[in-house]
């Protein structure tokens, strides 16, 4: 038993000395940052090994339009009430599988009602450029939703959610 108590011990006491200092056993000194400062190239070009994108993205960064369109339809809607105004809820059905990047959005730049006080959003998707089946409803659902402000919803009557074959809608209470 002493034998394995002094192993014990000494082993304890060499890991504790281990933990001090500069020492590569530190777990302190693992994944220290260092700074590294990258180099402008001499001519006053542009660095090539630095990537041209910052941020990921599905869409291509080269198209400037939004190719995406209206789902087919808008099977249900509903809108919850959040501290900071609302966020509305909406499922579609698309064309065919493989939809993607959906989203409700407004008529205008920004998502404000009409003089009426109705606030219509569009229930667009994007589908991939390869054909894909059209496959069961379930397999075809789209879910998506967007937050809107107290602004907003204070001259906001009717929300309105459009797809290409209707549209559903819910006013205040």
């Amino acid at each position: 038993m002493s034998l394995s108590r002094n192993l014990l011990l000494a082993l304890t006491a060499t890991l504790a000395l281990a933990a001090c200092g500069q020492s590569r056993l530190n777990p302190m000194n693992w994944g220290s940052s260092k700074r590294v400062d990258v180099q402008q190239p001499a001519d006053g070009g542009v660095n090539t090994l630095l990537p041209k994108r910052t941020t990921f993205s599905l869409r291509d960064d080269d198209e400037d339009e939004d190719n995406r369109v209206l789902v087919s339809d808008v099977t249900q809607m509903r809108v919850e009430q959040t501290p900071s105004g609302a966020i509305v809820y909406a499922t579609g059905v698309a064309a065919r599988q493989g939809a993607y990047s959906a989203e409700l959005r407004p008529l205008g730049e920004k998502a404000e009602p009409d003089e009426n006080g109705v606030l219509t959003l569009d229930f667009v998707v994007a589908y991939p450029s390869q054909n894909t089946p059209v496959g069961g409803t379930s397999l075809r659902q789209v879910h998506t939703a967007r937050s809107l402000s107290k602004q907003t919803l204070e001259t906001t009557k009717l929300i309105r959610v459009v797809g290409a074959n209707g549209a559903r809608e819910t006013r205040r209470n």
